[in-house]
Formats: structure tokens, sequence, C-alpha cells
């Protein structure tokens, strides 16, 4: 239902993402700038004001996803008289972390600390007793479903460090 009341929220020259209440906005920009942005959260602003909402500028962040290093800028953008956005270098969306060098080590991080720790549950199980289908089924559910989780998304991303540590974390987690 969310999504049928926000469908009509459109900023001109960006495409959106919109998934249960977080919407995103997007675009490639060939000469950066800030005043493209300051306009779109400008728009979504008076959208929300129009439609009895309002913009949680807490959680609004603008991130320059870059491969260069001269394409970027860091300007706050004034939303109100006392509320300002200042770019970000890093973000998540729907629980994946990514920087804006498209780099997914900060991800990688979270997930083998959680992995670590699921583990070390895994292995008790194991010494208490545990049958093998008991201990698959936890590993499927608790462990392998972190590694897993929105992989097309971010596992093409990975450089070799990366994936080699969780590949170490995925056979740290052998039960057998």
């Amino acid at each position: 239902m969310w999504l049928f009341y926000i469908n009509d929220l459109q900023v001109d020259n960006y495409r959106a993402v919109k998934y249960a209440d977080d919407t995103s906005f997007y675009k490639t920009v060939c000469n950066p700038g800030s005043a493209s942005v300051a306009q779109a959260i400008q728009a979504t602003l008076e959208w929300s004001n129009e439609n009895f909402m309002s913009l949680n500028a807490e959680k609004t962040e603008i991130m320059n996803i870059h491969l260069n290093h001269h394409s970027s800028y860091d300007d706050e953008i004034l939303v109100t008289d006392n509320i300002s956005i200042k770019p970000t270098e890093s973000t998540q969306c729907l629980g994946v972390h990514i920087d804006n060098h498209l780099s997914s080590s900060r991800y990688v991080d979270n997930i083998i600390c959680k992995c670590n720790s699921r583990i070390y549950l895994l292995r008790q199980l194991k010494i208490l007793g545990m049958n093998a289908e008991g201990l698959k089924t936890f590993y499927c559910s608790n462990i392998r479903s972190l590694l897993s989780y929105a992989a097309p998304a971010w596992f093409t991303l990975l450089g070799d460090t990366d994936s080699n540590r969780l590949e170490k974390a995925q056979h740290a987690s052998d039960f057998t």
C-alpha cells in the first residue's frame, strides 16, 4: 500500500528506486556540482509537504559515487533554515553497505563479524551433540544466508582480498 501512496514521487532527470518506506534517487552526472542535487532535494521536500509527509533529514543522505577522484563535491545542501545535508562517503541500501568508490569492504567486514559469532554458536552446537541435519539447518539459516544475501548486487564488486576473506569465513563454518 505504501508504494501506491508514493508512486507519483518523481524528480526530474533522476531515476527512483522505491522499496517499502525507502526511496533512493540516482543519476549519472558528467559535470559535478551540487546544484542539481539541491534542486532534487527541494523537489522531494515540496512533494512531501504537498502530500502531508515530512522528509526525515537525519536519514537523508547524498553520496557521490565516483571512480576517479576528480568528480566529487562535498558541499552541504541546505534543506531548511536549520537542516542541512552533507554528502557521505558510504551508505547502506537494503542492508548492503557500499562506499563512494563502489567498494564492499565495509560490508564484508560486517558479514565476517556476524559470521564469526554464528560460527562460534555452530561449533558449540556440534560440541553439545546436535545431529548433522540440525547443524546443516543452523548453517543454512544463520550463516549461509548472511554470506549470500544480495550477493548479485555486491559480489562482483569484491577485490581478491575480500573474496578470500569470505571464502575463509565460509570454510571456517565447516561442521562436518
